[in-house]
């Protein structure tokens, strides 16, 4: 058994010469030693391996790399990923949703990144790039068209958030980094809080007794003219709410 394990002591112990018993064993010793230090290439071709016979259950479901590797990329990898920078950054940026600022910022970036696509050609793209180009230019229209849709919903629930762009401001002043002017910001705040008082009292219904009280008492006195509520639908109403 030992002897197939370390073909060394095999040597030994069938040496012509008898050897002493302290000098065999540091043969034997240094030969066990030398084949554990052998290295990984040598003790590898020692052993008989035998080729596997098909794919392990470990890369079953793993695709072979070469193909994938030997494919060629698009010619707008470039642009997409330079595209997709700018656009994470400028989020980070504005981060004031549908501030005043934010909205002219991203309407400048769509639209310039769709000018300089249209300065490309688009003949002389790979197929892989055509898509690319294809697939970025329904990008840009599509987000130019919901900063339109935004822009058509702004105007519906003017009537219900008249100050919806002062309090969004504050946000882009800050961001801007600009020194915060406190009687200029005191007076902006109580501004927008009379005028959201002002939006409340057009949609709650009179109590009356003050008017046929103040009626009764100056019956020449023209009763005051009520300002009527703007006629908004129930979806506005839900989406200023």
């Amino acid at each position: 058994m030992l002897a197939t394990r370390f073909p060394f002591e095999a040597a030994v112990n069938s040496a012509p010469v008898a050897l002493p018993r302290q000098l065999k064993r540091f043969w034997l010793n240094a030969g066990t030693v030398g084949v554990l230090l052998m290295p990984p290439t040598m003790a590898s071709a020692q052993k008989k391996s035998t080729p596997p016979s098909g794919d392990s259950p470990a890369t079953s479901t793993v695709p072979v790399l070469a193909p994938l590797v030997a494919k060629n990329t698009s010619d707008l990898k470039e642009v997409v990923e330079r595209f997709t920078a700018d656009q994470a950054s400028l989020t980070r940026r504005y981060d004031a949703s549908d501030s005043p600022d934010q909205r002219k910022r991203m309407r400048v970036h769509y639209t310039g990144w769709r000018a300089r696509l249209k300065e490309m050609d688009f003949d002389k793209l790979n197929l892989e790039g055509k898509a690319d180009y294809v697939l970025l230019d329904n990008h840009l229209s599509y987000q130019l068209a919901l900063l339109d849709r935004a822009d058509k919903q702004r105007v519906e629930t003017a009537p219900l958030l008249p100050f919806a762009d002062k309090l969004l401001g504050l946000q882009d002043t800050r961001r801007d980094l600009k020194a915060v002017e406190p009687a200029v910001t005191a007076r902006l705040l109580s501004d927008v809080s009379r005028q959201i008082d002002s939006v409340r009292a057009l949609f709650e219904q009179p109590t009356g007794r003050g008017e046929a009280g103040n009626a009764a008492a100056n019956p020449d006195r023209a009763a005051p003219v009520r300002v009527p509520a703007p006629q908004v639908s129930r979806t506005v109403a839900n989406r200023a709410a």
